[in-house]
């Protein structure tokens, strides 16, 4: 409906994705996403504005408060929907970096992933590069 609500609704769902329009009425969508780019809750949080303003201006103005994307329309809903997914795969990426072990450790058996050595014990066991 408006900035201010769009601010207030995602302070109650928290959604991995918000999309915006820049034309919105009481606070502009530009505005909202700056402001909601400010609060920690929506740092990683995926913001992207769908608008009938394709203006070279506008577009920038979005990516400078933090846009992830900027889709003009018209635009055909498979292609709306590729886009999305593909900004939500990219948060499906990023968890499962962050989820990956330096090292891995199953008894005395310890593989260090950054040194690609493998210890059992005290021992270093030494492998062939392919293994």
């Amino acid at each position: 409906q408006n900035g201010e609500e769009a601010i207030n609704v995602a302070k109650q769902v928290n959604p991995d994705l918000i999309i915006l329009d820049v034309m919105m009425p009481k606070m502009d969508g530009i505005e909202a996403c700056r402001i909601m780019r400010a609060m920690p809750e929506f740092k990683s949080t995926f913001m992207v504005f769908l608008t009938a303003r394709s203006e070279e201006y506008s577009e920038i103005a979005g990516f400078h408060v933090g846009a992830d994307d900027y889709i003009a329309k018209p635009i055909k809903p498979r292609a709306l929907m590729s886009r999305i997914n593909a900004i939500l795969r990219r948060n499906t990426s990023e968890e499962s970096d962050a989820t990956v072990q330096d090292k891995i450790e199953i008894a005395d058996l310890v593989i260090d992933r950054d040194s690609f050595l493998v210890y059992k014990g005290e021992q270093k066991i030494v492998l062939a590069k392919k293994e």
